[in-house]
């Protein structure tokens, strides 16, 4: 977010002191309609954090996408400035009801001391800044960005399997497991306590250091993924493809059901090796595992849907290694 922030200076309106969500706000009824925000529509608290969350990634991807490509002559750049250095613009990825790209425009910040743009407008195709695009870009404008290079890494390969599981990287994040489950595998450890990040860092060194817990827990998810892994056979969908920032590639998505069958509590991340074995790399809570997939596109799945993971708060600070 520091990173968007440090970009553009983004206006206030009215009695919205966030000058960002002034502007999330606006692309919300520019982009074609959408679920951006979890849960029923009941608990909308109008603040879109689905699409916050997508634009702030989308940029930094777009950013270390020009970073990565900057000693290449014939690279464009995603984000891109004029040749007067007055204006910036870049593809949000996102496009509006006729199909056509939206992107973010902004115009040089004149005040001292202060981010080096200021956020003007989100411009769909009959938006009239669209002209004022032209004028300054041509008819060449920043492509969106690029997560992948071959269709085949957005589904799971059938005849592969998992060769090995990080089960140290998953356990020290068993904040992301059901506290239900943990209190029913995990022995001599005091589940009264709050739970603070403390707890939890507590909690995954005793199930760690503790040969019981640790094969009950251990057990228990491969049962899950076995299970989730017939589903994938059975429809290809199942598996889901996000983009993963922390491994800056695609990942594919397991659900796995750890507390009844038929509920998915978390999401099994599986990041596929040039051997064509996969590796399960960590777990990501519903949350997570959702805007890491709309990265990409919106999820087609029957089990990650923004209507059935439950509101919590923003996820920009959460990042996974």
């Amino acid at each position: 977010l520091s990173e968007f922030y440090d970009f553009a200076f983004f206006q206030t309106k009215g009695n919205i002191k966030d000058g960002l969500q002034v502007a999330i706000n606006q692309l919300a009824q520019k982009a074609l309609p959408e679920k951006w925000h979890y849960g029923s529509d009941q608990e909308d608290n109008g603040t879109h954090p689905i699409l916050r969350n997508y634009l702030v990634q989308t940029f930094q991807r777009l950013r270390s996408e020009d970073i990565e490509n900057e000693t290449n002559p014939k690279w464009e750049s995603k984000v891109r400035v004029s040749n007067d250095g007055k204006e910036a613009v870049f593809n949000t990825g996102l496009v509006d009801i006729i199909y056509e790209p939206i992107y973010a425009y902004f115009e040089r910040n004149s005040r001292r001391n202060a981010q080096p743009w200021m956020f003007k407008a989100f411009v769909g195709s009959r938006d009239p800044f669209m002209q004022s695009l032209t004028r300054s870009f041509g008819a060449n404008l920043p492509a969106p960005a690029h997560y992948y290079n071959d269709t085949c890494e957005l589904v799971y390969d059938i005849k592969s399997s998992i060769g090995s599981t990080k089960w140290d990287h998953i356990l020290n994040r068993c904040d992301r497991l059901p506290i239900e489950f943990l209190e029913d595998n995990v022995t001599n450890f005091d589940f009264s306590k709050p739970k603070t990040p403390e707890f939890y860092r507590q909690l995954a060194k005793c199930i760690i250091d503790n040969p019981r817990s640790f094969n009950r827990i251990k057990n228990r998810i491969e049962d899950a993924i076995d299970y989730a892994i017939k589903r994938v056979r059975w429809n290809f969908k199942t598996a889901i493809p996000i983009y993963y920032p922390g491994q800056q590639k695609i990942s594919l998505l397991l659900p796995l059901s750890l507390l009844k069958e038929g509920k998915i509590d978390i999401a099994l991340v599986l990041e596929a090796t040039e051997t064509g074995a996969y590796i399960a790399h960590t777990i990501l809570s519903l949350q997570m595992a959702y805007v890491n997939a709309r990265l990409i596109t919106r999820p087609d799945s029957d089990w990650l849907t923004a209507e059935t993971i439950a509101a919590k708060a923003d996820l920009l600070d959460d990042v996974d290694d």
